[in-house]
């Protein structure tokens, strides 16, 4: 989430809703018709479906938190040791491409809890969306409670009122915890995890609980991070602040997972985690690529490594390991479906996780298939197998532009 996006945003309401407005004038009824076909069954019905039900679901989301940290040490000290535990443990998603726009970390929430990818022109909680098909309403029809916690204000990103569209039954936002201690844009990851466990002690069971940080935002750099991590050469620049920030959310996760433990509360609940969108900004693509020592010199690189991270933490550790294949934040929608046992359509932007899955679109007109990266705005593709830049075969150009173009018809038309 960057706030100064928000303050534009926030500053051109009227003119967004006025072209909202409009938008249905954008599709005629055959696009809508189709975009309505787009929705099928993707569940795997196997032996982990519906595994689950009746559990607590928490959805950690991360904030700006890639997955080019994990494993990965600096000067002879882990730089996340808690979630390379907690990798080893559970199942890890390395390759969860990122499918946020303009809406940031607004944009992650919508997508995970609708199945569906953002839209460039405009953060979807500023549409007219009425989430029909959101995961705060499916599990309300299933009996749960759902809530979100976030210690930012209620009127940001128009949470307050998406929130409420969404079926959310309590918001604990900033007027519900105590602003003990700061940290760039407000409350202290620390304190923010800390106080919400004694409120989700006192939740109904099963409930269903997004939880969104908020300590490593850009530009990363507070004094509380300043002994977190000797970086080395790293010291001064934006990538060595991030890994301090990192270092810092870490150890809080790890003391959040041991308190839900500890209060038994782990043991009946799935975990989620994943990063809401990138951290490291386009203009710092080189200082990435020093830290990671892969080359990133044009779109085709930066989009290859376009990634956050997620980690499923089922109870009983049923699953372990790490998914192999090429998945995005949607997916996360469908792996929920998948666990609770929830019998309802997506469309092909939402597959379970623990299906085998080698490609993910992302809304800018991008597609990722095995280890080629097409551009549409470019009309071509790079093989990374070979190092080559070819064409885009017409065929593929027209099913990603179909794909983005009936998402954006399900969000922007049909879901109001």
């Amino acid at each position: 989430m960057i706030a100064s996006t928000t303050n534009i945003l926030m500053y051109h309401y009227l003119d967004l809703k006025r072209y909202i407005k409009n938008m249905a004038y954008l599709y005629n009824a055959n696009d809508i018709n189709e975009a309505k076909q787009t929705l099928q069954y993707y569940n795997e019905n196997d032996w982990l479906y519906g595994k689950y039900k009746g559990k607590n679901l928490i959805l950690l989301q991360l904030e700006s938190f890639q997955g080019f940290v994990i494993g990965k040490t600096i000067n002879g000290v882990e730089i996340t040791p808690n979630l390379n535990r907690l990798a080893k443990e559970y199942y890890e998603v390395p390759n969860l491409y990122i499918q946020t726009t303009i809406g940031g970390t607004s944009d992650a929430e919508f997508i995970v809890n609708n199945g569906l990818l953002s839209t460039p022109d405009i953060p979807v909680y500023y549409t007219d969306n009425k989430f029909k098909n959101s995961l705060p309403r499916i599990f309300k029809e299933l009996g749960y409670k759902s809530y979100v916690m976030h210690a930012n204000n209620e009127s940001f990103w128009n949470r307050g009122i998406v929130y409420r569209n969404m079926g959310v039954d309590k918001f604990f936002n900033k007027q519900d915890y105590e602003i003990d201690e700061q940290i760039l844009l407000g409350l202290s990851d620390e304190s923010f995890l800390r106080q919400s466990i004694e409120y989700i002690k006192q939740l109904p069971k099963p409930f269903y609980n997004m939880m969104i940080t908020m300590s490593t935002h850009y530009p990363f750099r507070d004094p509380k991070f300043s002994n977190e991590l000797d970086v080395g050469k790293f010291e001064g620049t934006l990538i060595g602040d991030y890994l301090k920030s990192i270092h810092y959310l870490d150890r809080q996760i790890g003391l959040f997972i041991n308190k839900l433990e500890e209060e038994g509360i782990l043991q009946d609940t799935v975990i989620i985690m994943y990063g809401d969108h990138h951290g490291i900004p386009y203009n710092f693509r080189q200082e990435l690529a020093s830290f990671i020592n892969v080359s990133i010199e044009d779109d085709y690189d930066w989009y290859n490594q376009f990634k956050v991270w997620g980690l499923v933490m089922l109870p009983d550790k049923a699953v372990k390991g790490r998914a192999d294949g090429i998945y995005g934040q949607a997916d996360i929608f469908a792996t929920v479906f998948h666990l609770f046992g929830i019998n309802r359509p997506t469309t092909e932007v939402s597959q379970s996780i623990f299906k085998n899955k080698d490609y993910v679109y992302l809304p800018q007109g991008i597609y990722k298939n095995g280890n080629k990266i097409y551009l549409t705005y470019t009309n071509k593709y790079k093989d990374f197998d070979n190092n080559e830049i070819r064409n885009i075969d017409t065929n593929i150009i027209e099913k990603i532009n179909k794909i983005i173009k009936y998402n954006n018809i399900l969000v922007k038309v049909i879901n109001k």
